[in-house]
């Protein structure tokens, strides 16, 4: 059974064993494939809807309708504690049994469940404006889905990851011209 499979089997079961606290929504958040970076493209409404699904959030409803707010927020763990980025999507129904939404849903405006209202970290918002990604380090992704207007807390989920942010290659030695046969160095 396959990591996303068990957190989604576990989550079902934690939400089935609830049974009469019907008002709960069962949330799990889990990547669809690993990622050595991330742009703040990709959580918050400046996506053009074009990147790829890598993070995956499955909302478990129960069946009862009722309008709720989906929170996401990241926050980084190492090497300092520091809450990087916070948003909500405007109201939204949910209806069924269950919703998955990923992180281009997130990002793409004219979907139902993008975020309308996002805040990046005042200590790193000029980082983010220029390099448009986050600094390398640990973090947590969490979504809250709220009730709406009340605010109350329905339900929660998170996953961790890693960021390391790869760069260019950089030639350490003087190249040749393309065709021309490369030096051969003795050691």
């Amino acid at each position: 059974m396959t990591n996303s499979l068990r957190s989604t089997v576990v989550a079902l079961a934690a939400f089935l064993a609830a049974g009469p606290a019907g008002a709960q929504v069962g949330v799990t958040v889990q990547w669809l494939y690993p990622i050595e970076t991330l742009y703040i493209a990709d959580l918050a409404q400046f996506g053009t809807g074009r990147q790829p699904d890598f993070l995956l959030f499955n909302l478990m409803g129960g069946g009862t309708p009722r309008i709720v707010v989906l929170e996401v927020s990241l926050t980084r763990e190492n090497p300092d504690l520091s809450l990087m980025f916070k948003g909500e999507t405007d109201p939204l129904a949910l209806n069924e049994t269950m919703r998955r939404i990923t992180n281009r849903n997130l990002s793409y405006g004219n979907c139902d469940v993008a975020i309308e209202h996002g805040d990046v970290s005042d200590e790193f918002e000029d980082m983010l404006t220029q390099s448009g990604r986050f600094p390398a380090g640990r973090y947590v992704i969490k979504a809250r889905v709220l009730s709406s207007p009340e605010g109350m807390e329905l339900g929660s989920g998170q996953t961790s990851l890693s960021l390391v942010n790869s760069i260019w290659i950089e030639l350490l030695t003087p190249g040749r011209r393309f065709g021309e046969t490369p030096e051969i160095v003795m050691g």
